[in-house]
């Protein structure tokens, strides 16, 4: 059975080295990101990356070291956006049962990893690739009895409450919306417009310890940069959307930083992906 616990942490692939580290800059230098570990290449695992947080969302700036690996693959379709989710799960061998009953299959980096977690083919799973893990991530400072996201909704000028949710994007929202219910089991919160980007939405919850939510877009229209990209990907993780306590106040901080703000403001605070290493993050005040 499919029984997803929480997100673990979202992947953002940078296209070489030097484009890992501003990334990783970006991150500490705009949302204050507290990071907690620093991984390097080790067997099956072709990657250098950095493992921080802001609030409760895990972000790894990630850039493969060998072109010819499985992440090497990842590094070549998606520097410069959100590649996949990793979602923590009770165990690798009843959830990858589970994914080949419903007609997926299932990728292992290394046979090492049988055991931890498993990846799935993005062109199966809506161009995500979701990693099943069924580990905590190594020294996560979020896992520690002191640990606290409320600095970052107190204390930093972006007054971060929380994850509104992982934005997604595709050519067939009805598609999408079997493939949740049907094959992930998700709870189906509804349908919405969202004017501002010009899409129609549904939304879904998943985890059942700390739940968080995927909102599938289907742009309503061309010309827009939801409709963008599709059109140029196929679809994907699109953006990242935090709650914050204020927009205005957001807005401010960010031109402070001299970020470039992107669409409706009055709705939704959105840094230019120009100035974002490719990826869309957004400020919002409502709830999903």
């Amino acid at each position: 059975m499919f029984a997803p616990e929480k997100l673990l942490h979202m992947t953002h692939v940078a296209a070489d080295q030097s484009a890992r580290r501003a990334l990783e800059n970006f991150y500490l230098d705009v949302f204050a990101a507290q990071t907690y570990f620093e991984a390097r290449p080790v067997e099956g695992l072709d990657r250098d990356e950095t493992l921080i947080v802001i609030g409760e969302l895990c972000l790894i700036p990630q850039c493969s070291t060998n072109l010819n690996s499985e992440q090497g693959k990842l590094r070549a379709s998606y520097a410069g956006r959100f590649a996949q989710m990793a979602i923590k799960i009770p165990d690798t061998d009843s959830t990858e049962a589970h994914f080949r009953q419903h007609g997926l299959n299932p990728i292992c980096l290394h046979p090492v990893y049988k055991k931890i977690f498993f990846m799935t083919d993005p062109k199966e799973t809506l161009n995500i690739r979701f990693e099943l893990c069924a580990v905590e991530m190594p020294n996560d400072v979020r896992l520690r009895p002191e640990w606290s996201a409320n600095w970052w909704r107190d204390s930093h000028p972006l007054g971060i409450e929380k994850l509104a949710s992982i934005a997604t994007v595709t050519d067939d929202l009805g598609k999408a919306t079997r493939f949740y219910k049907e094959t992930f089991g998700l709870e189906d919160l509804g349908r919405r417009e969202v004017p501002e980007e010009g899409v129609k939405a549904a939304a879904f919850r998943i985890g059942n310890k700390k739940p968080f939510v995927i909102e599938v877009w289907e742009p309503a229209g061309k010309g827009t940069p939801a409709a963008d990209y599709v059109s140029k990907y196929g679809g994907g993780i699109y953006a990242i959307n935090f709650k914050v306590k204020s927009l205005s106040k957001a807005a401010d901080y960010l031109k402070s930083k001299g970020l470039r703000l992107v669409g409706d403001a009055r709705r939704r605070v959105t840094i230019d992906p120009r100035d974002a290493f490719g990826v869309t993050i957004s400020m919002v005040e409502h709830e999903i």
